[in-house]
């Protein structure tokens, strides 16, 4: 730019000053979408990959621990998409099977008593110890009325409300007797005065509302009057859960058809309590097996009650093992076959388990599995680790000693590593867990934090100068010579 001064044309320079910080990012570390991490956690099938969007996929699936904290971590930092896995039990990579893995409680059809099929608990470990279900007969010795499942399991109970048999009420106004037979052939006999009916075959009868037709159709058949009763659905189930009964309604009476075992099968299927499931090992509702409530009950008697109680050794949950070869097996036989960007293993002792003394075992397997993918596999995958130095599984403020230590021992873990395929983070931080405490959290969730904030922005944006929240504070605190010093070692 020129100026005029004193008669002469002066020249005044102008500097523009352009900073180029894409050498600050580490290698490979750049904007990624879908992240794999795997971890210890509370539930969840062990060894089997959910894709979350949100926290609350996470809590539903695995309840709370190590896993569910990192997916927290990762979606504060601004995740989309992660592949979780709860790692659980020893791998064999000759069988690619895992042994002593964590069991849900199992209530089979062989045990006693013996139910009509097999009840499984939700849960996998021993939270599932707990679980009771209890069967209630109402009525009388020649009719039950019907059935309904309590399931008492963590200080809750679930009533099975609106799982009474009920289905269809008649009024006998007729003047004459009305008998009503359900037999196991799935056939209905009506009889008025000992006039029978043709049989009603159940097998086509999809409603309740539907078989009061075809019972009226055949009162007609034994030369009754179908205007002379009243009908009354109470459940609309298909003509094949019908409960073997026989009934005999008297002039001006009333009684009640039931439904079978199958509803009690259906609402414990229903998602109405989140406990028990059940399935059907037996084939009873596949085959001509009896399905009368007689099989939920002792006896057809009032308040009679039938407890399953997930109590005996053989049937309980166990919380299984976790070691360096869970982690292993999970990358080898689940992540292998995802689309993933990112792998970030949270490793915490939890459950018992000692883990965090395996850290560099299962960092190694993480390596080795990026590694093979980003060149064999053709799938680049960057794998991202931390380390807690001092004080393990500590909820204190107690620090990795100084910047200086800190950074001496992150790069003495990035040195040693020496790839494009891994990047080390730091340092710990301090923010809530999922139930509400505030932590120091070691460097597998600062890993997991990172992951999320790069994970948030596009293929190719480094992550440098960005904005976060969410953490409470730092366990050490870099001057800026140590942060350029961690960045050109791969920290």
């Amino acid at each position: 730019m020129g100026v005029y001064f004193n008669g002469r044309y002066y020249i005044k320079p102008q500097v523009a000053t352009y900073v180029d910080d894409t050498a600050l990012t580490p290698v490979g570390l750049v904007g990624s979408n879908v992240i794999g991490m795997m971890g210890p956690a509370k539930d969840g099938i062990p060894n089997q990959a959910y894709l979350l969007t949100s926290l609350s996929d996470a809590t539903d699936i695995f309840g709370e621990g190590p896993l569910v904290d990192g997916v927290a971590m990762a979606f504060a930092g601004g995740a989309q998409y992660i592949w979780a896995t709860r790692v659980g039990g020893t791998y064999t990579a000759a069988t690619h099977a895992f042994a002593s893995v964590p069991l849900q409680a199992i209530y089979a059809t062989t045990d006693s008593p013996s139910p009509p099929f097999k009840l499984l608990s939700r849960a996998y470990g021993t939270q599932a110890n707990g679980i009771t279900v209890t069967t209630y007969a109402t009525g009388t010795s020649t009719s039950v009325r019907g059935v309904s499942v309590s399931v008492a399991a963590q200080g809750n109970t679930i009533l099975g409300t609106g799982i009474f048999y009920d289905t269809l009420k008649i009024k006998n106004n007729s003047g004459v007797g009305l008998t009503l037979e359900v037999t196991s052939a799935s056939l209905m006999k009506v009889t008025v005065d000992a006039t029978p009916g043709d049989d009603i075959a159940l097998v086509g009868v999809a409603t309740t509302t539907d078989l009061i037709e075809r019972i009226k159709t055949e009162i007609t058949n034994a030369a009754g009057d179908d205007t002379l009763y009243d009908f009354t659905v109470l459940k609309e189930v298909p003509g094949t859960y019908l409960d073997d009964q026989t009934w005999t309604i008297a002039n001006a009476g009333t009684d009640t058809l039931r439904a079978d075992v199958k509803a009690v099968f259906d609402w414990l299927n229903s998602g109405a309590q989140p406990y028990i499931y059940a399935e059907d090992s037996g084939n009873i509702f596949t085959s001509a097996s009896q399905k009368n409530l007689g099989l939920l009950t002792v006896a057809e008697t009032p308040a009679t009650k039938f407890p399953f109680v997930f109590a005996d050794a053989t049937i309980q949950g166990t919380v299984g093992s976790i070691d360096t070869t869970s982690y292993t097996g999970v990358l080898a036989e689940i992540y292998e076959d995802l689309d993933l960007d990112l792998i970030v293993p949270i490793v915490e002792d939890y459950l018992g388990n000692t883990i965090v003394s395996s850290a560099d075992a299962i960092f190694s397997a993480v390596l080795a599995h990026c590694k093979a993918m980003s060149t064999t596999g053709s799938e680049e995958r960057i794998g991202l680790i931390g380390y807690q130095f001092d004080n393990v599984g500590s909820t204190t403020s107690v620090s990795d000693g100084d910047g200086d230590t800190l950074t001496a021992l992150l790069i003495g873990k990035a040195t040693a590593i020496n790839s494009p395929y891994m990047v080390v983070c730091g340092p710990r931080f301090k923010t809530f867990n999922t139930k509400g405490d505030l932590k120091f959290f070691n460097g597998t969730y600062t890993a997991a934090y990172i992951a999320g904030l790069n994970a948030s922005f596009p293929v190719g944006e480094p992550i440098t100068n960005k904005d976060i929240s969410g953490i409470q504070a730092l366990s050490t605190y870099f001057k800026n010579r140590q942060i350029l010093q961690l960045i050109d070692n791969g920290v």
